[in-house]
């Protein structure tokens, strides 16, 4: 079987952290953010700057004109999606086939294709899965391991890469780029491909052409 690699896009390809640092939400502490952000996926959806700022609202997070300014804020960042770019994404990107790269990442749907189609992203990999809910990246790597091994599997969730492990074929890839290398982890897109490439080797991967 052929292998593949598997990329998530926020946090791996993008620094959607950029985006959260306004006075908005700024001013709300971090387990306050991280409570609200779960308690909006409770409800089945994904993020999506009107829906999500519209619910904050409601549960008294921030106030009106916070919310008309986020999601101004948000959809404007959406524009210049390509400045959100972590510097080694493109680079890891080009290093491998298209053929071999698959986008793998947890978001509505016309939100995150909006991002990938400014930021260019698309046109590096074959295929692309935008999932929703806990178990949607794990039942694609499970439909994909029926094509193709191994799998690498490049997250920067401890929870998808725990959940990661039990598919057959998957080789998982936490990507940490607040801390330095370890065993459990990359710091950054360069440490991970020197691994892939050596995994693999250049008989796999094959010429790249710029």
């Amino acid at each position: 079987m052929m292998p593949l690699i598997c990329v998530d896009c926020d946090g791996v390809l993008f620094n959607t952290r950029l985006l959260f640092r306004v006075p908005a939400l700024e001013r709300i502490d971090r387990p306050a953010r991280h409570a609200l952000f779960a308690e909006f996926r409770d409800t089945g959806l994904e993020f999506m700057p009107r829906p999500f700022f519209e619910f904050a609202l409601a549960k008294g997070y921030i106030n009106a004109e916070e919310k008309d300014e986020l999601i101004r804020h948000f959809c404007a960042a959406t524009e210049n999606a390509d400045q959100l770019l972590f510097e080694d994404a493109l680079p890891f990107l080009k290093q491998f086939p298209k053929s071999m790269l698959a986008l793998l990442t947890r978001a509505d749907p016309e939100w995150q294709l909006a991002n990938i189609r400014t930021a260019k992203v698309a046109r590096h990999v074959g295929q692309t899965f935008i999932v929703q809910g806990d178990l949607g990246k794990q039942d694609v790597l499970t439909g994909l391991a029926f094509r193709f091994r191994p799998i690498f599997f490049i997250d920067d969730s401890p929870e998808e890469i725990e959940r990661a492990r039990s598919v057959p074929g998957v080789v998982p890839l936490h990507l940490d780029r607040s801390r330095a290398s370890t065993d459990e982890s990359y710091p950054d897109l360069i440490s991970v491909a020197e691994y892939i490439r050596q995994t693999l080797g250049s008989d796999v991967i094959g010429a790249k052409a710029a």
